[in-house]
């Protein structure tokens, strides 16, 4: 048995893995800068991880005392979403997690959004096509979070539920 959801989100999560690990994606430049403030520590951590950053399709600029110019974001990201995403990445990074953590975490919360849902009225040919590429995921058992995305029952266990043995 196959959950559809946590199917798509493997395969869904895989991918952008991969876009992010190869930097096959584009970056935007903002039309003006995002001001942010933060603390020393937190700029300290942002400096010192600002190689990392550039990579993952940020550009941010330090001001002054406490203060961030976001130049330019990854085009991955949700119009709109630029200033959470940077906050969460810089406080994740300020806490001492590492940037492929980071990268993990975004990957997997985008692919959940992204993919079919629990309930979605799906088409057989779609169906099909998730589970082809599932069968090359490098771990087609578990969504990002955990979650198994197919059991496995026996006949017997079947003909169990249905009281015929």
């Amino acid at each position: 048995i196959i959950d559809q959801h946590t199917a798509h989100e493997r395969i869904n999560y895989e991918l952008k893995r991969k876009a992010l690990e190869d930097r096959s994606f584009g970056t935007q430049n903002l039309l003006s800068p995002l001001i942010l403030d933060y603390s020393a520590e937190e700029v300290q951590a942002i400096v010192q991880h600002s190689r990392e950053l550039e990579a993952a399709g940020f550009q941010i600029d330090e001001l002054g005392k406490g203060q961030l110019a976001l130049r330019m974001v990854p085009d991955f990201l949700d119009p709109g979403a630029e200033i959470e995403t940077i906050m969460h990445v810089i406080q994740r990074i300020s806490e001492g997690e590492s940037m492929v953590r980071v990268y993990d975490e975004y990957a997997a919360m985008k692919a959940c959004k992204a993919s079919i849902k629990r309930n979605d009225v799906v088409h057989g040919s779609v169906l099909a096509e998730i589970l082809r590429q599932l069968s090359e995921c490098d771990d087609p058992s578990r969504c990002p979070h955990g979650r198994p995305t197919m059991v496995r029952m026996t006949r017997m266990e079947l003909d169990r539920m249905f009281h015929r043995i």
